[in-house]
């Protein structure tokens, strides 16, 4: 759980978060999952301290990727740049190419691959905010 949190913030019971994915209880085939607010969203990201944070919590806030395939991109899987032809993607558009893959961290996508010459990968477009909050942290982190 996160030192900082946002004032207001519910953290829910110990049994709400006992149990979720495919079979939990009220969860059905086709549920949408629970979304923070734009203002819980914004309360979270006052609460980042590091450029890498705030990127962390854009990103997911504006691709909707699990937190294991957010954790598990690397550098060359951020297409930040409105085309990104030129090094050699075939993607139009600031993406991320999210991958299953193993990685050091133990972050993990949970796409499936389709066989040894297609591996499971899948591209998620980025929003002007987040393409433009990615550039540099590296350099400012502490």
């Amino acid at each position: 759980m996160a030192a900082v949190r946002p004032p207001g913030f519910d953290a829910g019971s110990p049994a709400s978060s006992a149990r979720c994915g495919p079979g939990a209880e009220g969860a059905g085939a086709g549920a949408v999952p629970d979304a923070l607010t734009d203002e819980q969203a914004e309360a979270v990201l006052a609460c980042c301290r590091r450029p890498r944070d705030q990127f962390l919590v854009i990103l997911l806030r504006d691709t909707g990727l699990r937190i294991g395939e957010a954790l598990g991109l690397r550098g060359e899987d951020m297409h930040l740049l409105p085309d990104s032809r030129a090094l050699g993607c075939t993607v139009v558009g600031a993406h991320v190419h999210v991958r299953h893959r193993a990685n050091p961290n133990g972050a993990l996508a949970k796409s499936v691959s389709r066989g040894p010459s297609r591996p499971a990968t899948r591209c998620s477009p980025l929003t002007l905010t987040t393409s433009l909050s990615g550039p540099g942290w590296p350099a400012r982190r502490h």
